[in-house]
């Protein structure tokens, strides 16, 4: 009677044991699989980070797009959805001696963003600045159906 909790003490172990290895299982097979946009991904998933925002005035969309340009980056308004779509290319080049190195990846991305009641597409206008684009969309109007191209400025 006395060995009977030490045994259960055992498989409890043996039981917390094979969690444990499962668990790191998983954990190795998810860690190829990381989050677009963080450091460490494949470029093929970039993903811009976004915030968006409202003020009486406006609707306001920022994005952040480090080492693209506006060149690199289109936007539209359809209906009442806007859409930023882009590709971002990085080449590589180092020449040493003894080697050529020449690495190259690209990506796109696409992300969509329904436009409350009251956005002015008309009106709307976008900036480029160091990597950061920002769309700015007046209030006050009524949101049409045609599909229109915003034209983006660089500081």
């Amino acid at each position: 009677m006395n060995l009977t909790p030490f045994r259960r003490h055992r498989e409890v172990r043996n039981f917390r044991s094979l969690q444990d290895e499962i668990n790191d299982m998983f954990d190795q097979v998810w860690r190829g699989f990381e989050q677009p946009g963080l450091p460490g991904t494949d470029l093929a998933a970039f993903a811009p980070r976004v915030d968006a925002s409202e003020s009486d005035d406006e609707f306001r969309i920022t994005a952040d797009l480090p080492g693209m340009s506006e060149d690199d980056v289109q936007i539209e308004v359809t209906g009442d959805v806007l859409t930023l779509r882009g590709e971002k290319k990085e080449e590589k080049e180092e020449k040493k001696r003894d080697y050529h190195l020449v690495e190259r990846s690209s990506g796109s991305f696409r992300r969509s963003f329904q436009l409350p009641a009251g956005a002015d597409v008309e009106h709307a206008a976008a900036e480029f600045n160091n990597g950061v684009m920002t769309v700015t969309v007046p209030k006050n109007a009524v949101v049409g159906n045609g599909v229109r191209r915003i034209a983006i400025n660089a500081k």
